[in-house]
């Protein structure tokens, strides 16, 4: 059974929560682009090219790195979205990161994640005295808007999707690239961990 989307926790972010998902096929990638650009609230998400991403080990640190400058007042870009996809890339300039880790038209996997400070993550029902969890809804509004299929998120996802051509090439590896999954994936965590450096 495919799980729809997951909540990933980081620990020593308490009051940040994270949904994510990830969508197949995707064939309405240049209208989502549009509405990204519009600023249209129901796009409010990092719409990530799932091709640069071989893990959640790398989603994991760039994800740590975003909340981090959150925290202290040090992000480079306006959202914690467009901070997690300049995060994820090696380059400097935001508008380069976006056209290569977010989205585009060659876009057919897309990672899609949703950063939230806790204290919006629930609604309140009258009728009960607990808090209701909201995420289903945003799962919903999102799939609404992307014309593609659900898959589950997991490590053996992200390889699939991951193009080791489109890695070699955006992160700049040349002679350092290697074919070896375990190898290359902690090259693209260490690229996250200096950047700025």
């Amino acid at each position: 059974m495919t799980t729809n989307y997951r909540l990933l926790d980081i620990n020593q972010f308490p009051s940040y929560k994270v949904f994510a998902t990830v969508f197949t096929d995707v064939k309405n990638t240049d209208e989502i682009k549009s509405h990204l650009i519009k600023g249209d609230r129901q796009y409010d998400f990092a719409f990530i090219n799932a091709e640069n991403i071989l893990s959640f080990e790398q989603l994991y640190s760039a994800l740590y790195k975003a909340l981090l400058d959150d925290t202290n007042d040090r992000k480079k870009s306006k959202t914690l979205h467009t901070e997690l996809i300049f995060d994820l890339a090696p380059q400097k300039n935001i508008m380069e990161c976006l056209n290569k880790f977010g989205i585009s038209s060659h876009s057919s996997n897309l990672l899609v994640i949703k950063i939230i400070k806790s204290q919006q993550n629930y609604i309140t029902d009258p009728q009960e005295e607990e808090k209701v969890p909201v995420w289903e809804d945003v799962f919903d509004q999102l799939n609404q808007n992307i014309d593609g299929e659900v898959v589950s998120l997991n490590d053996e996802t992200f390889k699939n999707f991951a193009n080791l051509n489109t890695i070699k090439k955006n992160f700049k590896l040349g002679n350092t690239f290697t074919e070896n999954t375990d190898k290359l994936n902690r090259q693209l965590i260490s690229v996250t961990q200096l950047k700025g450096i």
